[in-house]
């Protein structure tokens, strides 16, 4: 079995093309530290978005939907946002 992380974008972008129309909504969620959180927007084109911040504070939850045009953009979100330290991808 291929466990390798480019079979893991392979396996992903095919469940994208099969649930989505592109172009299509996708919905992201990210946990993200309240210090990481402008950094997370700035990363994506302007977008509307909704936010919840954990009861201490420390955290935001975000929800941002974006019109995608193709499975290959969505990936390239995750892969950005990724880059960016203790962001939790729901």
């Amino acid at each position: 079995m291929d466990t390798s992380p480019g079979h893991d974008i392979e396996k992903f972008r095919n469940l994208l093309n099969q649930e989505y129309q592109w172009p299509d909504e996708y919905v992201f969620k990210f946990i993200v530290p309240e210090n990481k959180k402008t950094q997370i927007l700035e990363a994506l084109p302007p977008v509307k978005y909704s936010e919840r911040t954990s009861k201490k504070g420390a955290y935001t939850a975000l929800t941002i939907r974006l019109v995608m045009k193709s499975a290959n953009e969505v990936i390239s979100i995750y892969q950005k946002v990724g880059e960016i330290e203790g962001v939790i991808a729901l």
